[in-house]
């Protein structure tokens, strides 16, 4: 369809919507909004962008750990290998492989009684993340779909409306209280040619099944 032909059919559909009552304007909204929203669940699923092409790679997580540390817990001696230090809402934590019991443990620094030996020589790994961005930002508890009169609105809210600015347009964002980076541009939103038609066949025949009644 060329770009003068689809002007004119947008015209056109949006004149005939506007004999319509706003009640099912309403009704209309709510399923374009409903479809706009499952285009970009799809495509942010498929981790694409509007135009087609994929988002730009994640950077890889560098992780730090410290080969070895024995400590007294519990009246007990425990000795950590490749452990590090994080900060969780339980408190400051040690975390590592517990030589003795043969499993990754973490241990509350406040319940550590005495360090015995510290070894801070530390050891690189990169972690390779398989999951895709935005899992969460895509499902229906953070991506919006609003009907009106004379609108139908998708949009993210709150902290997620946040997230998918910085990535929607290359934004500064905070890692952490110390830490800002750049994101790469990432599109979450946005309407594609392909779509564009797809919701005017949509309107063209729910319309026309309207008009008929």
């Amino acid at each position: 369809m060329s770009e003068n032909l689809f002007i004119e059919l947008e015209k056109e559909l949006q004149s005939l919507i506007g004999t319509t009552k706003p009640s099912y304007r309403k009704k209309l909204a709510r399923k374009l909004g409903m479809a706009i929203r499952l285009d970009q669940q799809k495509r942010i699923r498929q981790q694409k962008n509007v135009d087609g092409s994929s988002y730009a790679p994640r950077k890889k997580k560098l992780r730090r750990t410290q080969l070895g540390i024995r400590f007294l817990w519990n009246g007990e001696a425990r000795t950590l290998s490749n452990w590090r230090s994080s900060k969780t809402s339980s408190g400051r934590m040690i975390t590592g492989f517990d030589v003795d019991k043969g499993a990754v443990r973490s241990f509350n620094r406040d319940d550590i009684e005495r360090y015995l030996e510290i070894n801070r020589s530390e050891k690189r790994q990169t972690v390779k993340r398989d999951y895709p961005m935005f899992r969460k930002l895509r499902t229906a508890q953070f991506l919006y779909a609003k009907a009106y009169p004379n609108a139908a609105i998708v949009e993210f809210k709150g902290k997620a409306a946040d997230i998918a600015r910085q990535h929607q347009y290359g934004l500064m964002g905070t890692v952490s209280a110390l830490t800002k980076v750049r994101y790469p541009q990432r599109e979450l939103l946005g309407v594609s040619p392909s779509e564009k038609v797809k919701l005017l066949n949509l309107v063209y025949h729910d319309l026309m099944d309207e008009l008929r009644k």
